[in-house]
């Protein structure tokens, strides 16, 4: 009987450590997908920015279409 109990607290011991190692990559890939996320928003505003920025340009294309046709 001694020698199941200590089959048995090996086992346990590596079913332990086996959990916390387990643990440990799910709370780094966690912190990896905030970095990720945090770096697509990022990218997200500046897209955002950017297509403002081309439709005010486009936007003012046919106002200078208009004030070049009134001075001719």
């Amino acid at each position: 009987m001694t020698s199941d109990t200590n089959t048995w607290s090996e086992w346990q011991r590596h079913v332990l450590a086996e959990l916390i190692r387990l643990s440990n990559c799910i709370e780094d890939m966690r912190n990896e997908f905030k970095v990720v996320d945090d770096r697509m928003t990022r990218v997200e505003e500046r897209a955002t920015m950017r297509a403002a920025l081309v439709g005010g340009l486009a936007a003012l294309v046919p106002v200078a279409i208009a004030i070049a046709l009134r001075l001719l």
